[in-house]
Parts: C-alpha cells; structure tokens; sequence
C-alpha cells in the first residue's frame, strides 16, 4: 500500500466497524475486480491495494496492529529511532535495529482450488504463519524484567576474526546474550496467522505459482507469498499437458450415431453445446472445437480448444430383438475387415 491510510483507500471511517469496512471492500472490489476489468493493468493494481487495505484493518486486532505499526515513533522512525537495549552499547542497539528494519519474510504456501475455480478465476483467501516481534518482551528476546547485554566475547561484533577469516561467535547470537530468555517467543520473534487475498487468474493449471507482496509491517520489512495452486481434476475434461488451455473430453456415441451421422450435445466449461458426429465416425475419432477450452493465462480474452474423442458404446446386455438386428447386420460385413492390417505387416 506504500504507507497509504487504509481507512481511506477503502472509502471508511476510523470509526468504522468491522461489517462497514466489509461493505466497503466488497462494493471497491467488485468494482476493480480483473473479471470485470480485462487486461486494465490500473484496475489490477487498485484491486490489490483494495484487498491489502481491507486484510490490514478487517478486525480490532488487525487495526490496532496497523496503528502501532504505522502510527508509532518507532514505525516511522530510521534505524537510529530504535533505543539500544540497556548495557549494549549504541552500536550493538542500531544493529540489531537495522537487522530487524530489513527482516524481508518470504513464505511458501498451497491452495487448492476446483477445476471450475481454475476455468472462471476466484479469489481466494489464505492464512499464513508469518514472523512478527514478540509482544511480551518487545523483540528483545528476554523476559520481561531483564535486558539482554552485549557478548564479551565478541564485544557485540556476533563473530571472530582471525586475519580474513571470519567464524561465528560461539557464545552469543548476533553479539546479545540473553541471560533470561522470554518464555513466550523465540529470540523476539513470533509467529501469528496471516490472512492475505489471493486473487486466482482464469485458466491457471495445476502447480502455478504466484507471489502475493503484503505490507511492510512497522519494523518488518516486507512479506513475500509464493502461493503453489493445485487445481483439482476435473471429472469430464482432462487438460493437455502440453497446452493446458487445451481440453479433452470423451464422448460416448451409439454404433447408429457413428455409422449414420447425428447431431448430438455436448458439455463444455462454460455451456453445452451442439456437436456434428459425422458419418462413418470410427471409436477413437477425434473432434476439434474451436475456442470452447480453458482460458488463456498469457493472452486474456483467449480460450484453447476442446477435443471430443467418440466412443462408440457396446450395450452389455442384448434383447432379444437387439440380438437379432445385429446378426442380420453382420451379414453385409466384410469377409475379412483385417485383411488391410495383415497387408502392413508384411509391408513392414
């Protein structure tokens, strides 16, 4: 959001309560959303500051969070805001300042979506664990009571130098030594959900990935999202591996729809839809239709084709009269219809 009021990009109040601030979200983001805004790079961006904005005041916790973060001394201070911690010295307190200043998370997670979420687009809500500092002791890592010191070993450097060579101090982390360690984080550092909107592009295939950028949160840096989408399989249609804007689906027929020729209706993602058999169609046949697959990721507007393969069905069950008519065809068969098959193989 760089640093804008989320209040206002959302069009509320501070007073706002947590419906009214939905009420507004939902009405900007319906109006941005990229479904209703093809290829209109301003309106993506705006969509995604919308759903920030929203994610950083959606309940108390969130905004208070915001407010301390960004409405803070501390938030809006340099490195040299951050007070040293009591016997380390100023140098020992702008480091560690500065290494939390530029604390850039990036976070791995999955979502899975339905093969109709893939073929429309949705959005999506996450969770995610990120870091943040620890509320009890403040990031300092030590109980509440005590402060951490600088390492005498080290005199607060966090290593040892032997001529050019440089190893880890072995009794401290990044030159602070904590005596009594605070009970409720790890090092000042905690980990909290984090609900962020992951807004799915039509068309994605399975295994996409895409990276969500949350804002920088007062002396975090900011949060990268690198968001894996697992797209469930579809019942009727299978994607093309190759190009999986391309579908294939398989079509059953009757011996008489092959032999003669039918006008038939068939499925497709967005609609059914008419498809021409023609005559002396073979099982296996395979039928283009143009245009009717998965949407295009790399070119919007754009879908792939649908390829109908026809299956002629074999009742398992004859009547009596069914059994009859197909004897009575099976008169005008060819004397030896594999003849031709026998013909390649001594060919090859």
């Amino acid at each position: 959001m760089n640093g804008r009021d989320p209040w206002v990009m959302l069009g509320v109040d501070r007073s706002a309560s947590d419906q009214e601030i939905k009420r507004a979200y939902r009405k900007l983001s319906k109006k941005y959303h990229p479904d209703h805004n093809p290829g209109d790079a301003e309106a993506a961006a705006r969509f995604q500051e919308i759903s920030q904005a929203y994610n950083a005041i959606r309940n108390e916790p969130a905004r208070a969070r915001w407010l301390a973060d960004n409405e803070s001394p501390a938030a809006t201070g340099l490195a040299d805001d951050f007070p040293p911690y009591p016997g380390t010295g100023p140098a020992a307190g702008r480091q560690q300042a500065a290494r939390r200043r530029s604390w850039n998370q990036e976070i791995e997670t999955e979502v899975r979506i339905s093969f109709r979420q893939a073929f429309s687009g949705d959005q999506v809500d996450i969770i995610v664990e990120a870091e943040d500092l620890c509320e009890v002791c403040g990031g300092t890592g030590a109980a509440p009571g005590s402060t951490p010191r600088t390492c005498d070993l080290c005199a607060g450097t966090g290593e040892h130098k032997v001529g050019r060579v440089s190893t880890p101090c072995s009794a401290c982390r990044n030159g602070i030594i904590v005596d009594r360690p605070c009970g409720h984080c790890d090092g000042g550092i905690t980990k909290e959900p984090r609900p962020f909107v992951c807004q799915i592009p039509p068309g994605v295939p399975d295994g996409y990935k895409m990276r969500i950028s949350g804002p920088q949160r007062g002396r975090f840096g900011s949060i990268q999202i690198l968001v894996t989408v697992r797209v469930e399989p579809s019942p009727v249609f299978e994607r093309n591996l190759t190009d999986p804007a391309d579908l294939m689906i398989e079509v059953p027929i009757t011996y008489s729809e092959a032999a003669l020729g039918a006008q038939i209706r068939i499925p497709t993602p967005a609609k059914m839809l008419g498809l021409e058999v023609p005559r002396h169609s073979s099982s296996g046949r395979i039928l283009r239709i143009r245009n009717e697959g998965m949407p295009r990721l790399e070119r919007p507007g754009e879908r792939g084709d649908l390829y109908a393969k026809l299956q002629i069905i074999v009742p398992e069950d004859l009547t009596r009269e069914q059994e009859k008519l197909i004897r009575k065809l099976s008169e005008h068969d060819p004397e030896e219809p594999r003849f031709p098959l026998f013909d390649k193989l001594s060919e090859g």
